[in-house]
């Protein structure tokens, strides 16, 4: 195992820095003086000529990129030239604890839900339910997260005790003082189930947005998987001897069928974040999305590069759970 995980990781090196690589190279073939757009028409020259210099925007592309990949092995993800030079590591470390929780709230949604219907649709085949619930993964899928998002605002936004926007309550947002960063979880630290409560009301539209595709997805996925299970030849001998048949499909088809679905949650959990960018822009998040979106429309093409590519990381981590996961669940990849 410890061979395998040692694989994997060697694996990530090379993928990483192709996402480095292809973020550096998209972000400088911008058009535009990148300096004019980070310091606007009001930078004094002598502004401008230390912004090129402290870029390296004065030498040629590799060396830009050798000056950025040296940075980013020191931890440095540069500095944002519209946010008064505060370090981009600074506003990620503050802005991700809100994005990791919304995605893990909507992959807690989507794993639970999802897995109901998979299962539900798999042992009814056939059934009025299993027609219903594949329909609703279809739909599921084929609505834009955005779209959804607004309809959601539209229907339950600003009334109890769905709030429309935001991570708390602004009566208490002020008196707030978290610790970690991840709301629940100091809400639940610091004893206080009103603010709990407060958090999660405000979760709730979000999350529901964001888990609807990897909702769909797992449903079908399980279903699909646990229907091919349940046509092999240990079920049906389970089902000879008796067994009840919800033990079998519980206990034998779907511990089978794990490997599978537990790549989809690994996967989806990555897509999550990629797709927190759009949720949190329309119920105004203050997440690493709208970090991303707010970095692009001010032109701050080096805290763009910087969101991208934690996300981007998270995503291929994500990956790499997945292999893991299905690793354990099935010593035969390993080899």
């Amino acid at each position: 195992m410890l061979t395998f995980v040692l694989r994997r990781l060697l694996g990530l090196i090379p993928v990483l820095f192709f996402v480095v690589l292809t973020v550096f190279v998209l972000l400088r073939s911008v058009p535009g003086d990148p300096v004019r757009n980070l310091l606007g028409e009001k930078g004094t020259q002598q502004e401008r000529e230390r912004v090129t210099r402290e870029l390296g925007l004065d030498r040629s592309i590799p060396i830009q990129f050798g000056i950025y990949f040296k940075g980013l092995l020191q931890g440095d993800l540069g500095k944002s030239y519209i946010r008064n030079e505060r370090p981009i590591a600074e506003d990620i470390a503050e802005r991700f604890p809100a994005t990791f929780e919304l995605a893990f709230c909507a992959m807690l949604l989507a794993g639970f839900f999802g897995l109901a219907a998979g299962i539900l649709s798999a042992v009814l085949k056939g059934k009025w339910l299993d027609y219903l619930s594949m329909t609703l993964a279809l739909l599921g899928i084929s609505v834009p997260v955005f779209w959804l998002g607004l309809l959601l605002i539209l229907a339950f936004g600003g009334k109890a005790p769905f709030p429309s926007g935001g991570r708390l309550d602004l009566s208490v947002f002020h008196s707030f003082e978290p610790t970690t960063g991840f709301y629940l979880v100091d809400s639940l630290l610091q004893g206080n189930l009103s603010l709990f409560f407060d958090v999660l009301s405000h979760l709730a539209l979000p999350a529901i947005a964001l888990a609807t595709i990897p909702l769909a997805v797992i449903s079908r996925m399980t279903r699909s998987s646990l229907l091919e299970t349940l046509g092999q030849d240990f079920i049906r001998t389970a089902r000879a001897k008796g067994l009840p048949e919800r033990r079998v499909v519980l206990k034998h088809a779907l511990r089978a069928s794990l490997i599978s679905i537990l790549t989809v949650l690994a996967l989806q959990f990555g897509t999550l974040l990629a797709g927190a960018v759009l949720t949190e822009t329309v119920f105004t998040w203050p997440g690493l999305g709208t970090y991303v979106v707010d970095a692009v429309n001010n032109r701050d093409y080096t805290a763009v590069q910087g969101g991208v590519l934690v996300i981007a990381t998270v995503f291929v981590l994500a990956n790499l759970v997945a292999d893991l996961s299905y690793a354990l669940a099935d010593p035969r990849v390993r080899l």
